[in-house]
């Protein structure tokens, strides 16, 4: 269901890039309108967090699917800018109810192959490692990620680019799920919904920023965002090594017979 309703908004990306030069539209101004659903995110992500740990979460994702029925079917009316616009804000919240119910089902409707499941709801199948290994997943998913981006801006052809961007979007892919599993690790049903609408809007403010940005730094040429998202990518490395380590005091009791 969730697929289904997130194929219509999909398409947007495709679209609007496209069209944007008929339609008056420069690479910030569609940078703009792109990231309009994830800053309203910011605030609907906890919102949806608190609807999730009070109401059934089956009513939950209906409603989230009307949302996004509502909010596509709006796109279809280009003269009218406010409801396109207003349409991107409704699609935030949409997305907010879906996603957040997508990983709560996955995570708490499964029992040792949470990662598994987390990875078939993204239709990137066969992540039963990452169950075993989330450190290594997250590591090695980095990486490529990493090498991938940074060879894009060395792409000497569209087919090239196109598969080394497929290849990055794979692996950055595997690297969220692999973050998401961490979490379900961590937390319990009591605080799981509340972290991972926290989690859920720090991925938004990169995502919102990331289009923003990036449809700003295109004026000046492709090279630069993506050499950026490339280093990006690398410090996730850094954030991920930090968070893995143990404090010093549990370190220190670890070591000591």
């Amino acid at each position: 269901m969730t697929a289904a309703a997130l194929f219509g908004d999909t398409l947007l990306y495709t679209s609007l890039p496209v069209s944007a030069a008929r339609l008056g539209l420069d690479a910030l101004a569609v940078g703009l309108v792109l990231s309009l659903n994830r800053w309203v995110r910011l605030v609907t992500n906890p919102v949806a967090a608190r609807l999730f740990e009070r109401a059934p979460g089956g009513r939950l994702v209906v409603w989230g699917l009307a949302l996004a029925v509502a909010s596509t079917a709006a796109y279809a009316l280009p003269a009218l800018l406010l409801v396109f616009l207003a349409a991107r804000l409704v699609w935030g919240m949409s997305w907010s109810l879906l996603r957040l119910g997508s990983l709560l089902g996955a995570v708490e409707g499964t029992v040792g192959r949470t990662g598994r499941a987390l990875g078939d709801m993204r239709a990137v199948f066969g992540l039963g490692l990452a169950d075993l290994a989330v450190g290594r997943t997250f590591v090695l998913s980095t990486l490529a990620a990493t090498a991938s981006i940074a060879a894009v801006t060395m792409a000497g052809d569209a087919t090239a680019f196109v598969a080394l961007g497929a290849l990055a979007f794979f692996a950055g892919i595997t690297s969220v799920v692999a973050v998401e599993l961490a979490i379900a690790h961590r937390t319990t049903t009591a605080d799981r919904a509340r972290i991972l609408g926290a989690y859920n809007t720090w991925a938004d403010v990169g995502a919102a920023a990331g289009a923003l940005g990036g449809g700003a730094l295109a004026l000046a040429g492709t090279h630069l965002p993506i050499a950026l998202g490339a280093a990006l990518a690398a410090g996730t490395l850094i954030l991920w090594r930090s968070a893995s380590r143990p404090p010093a005091a549990a370190a220190y009791a670890q070591a000591t017979p």
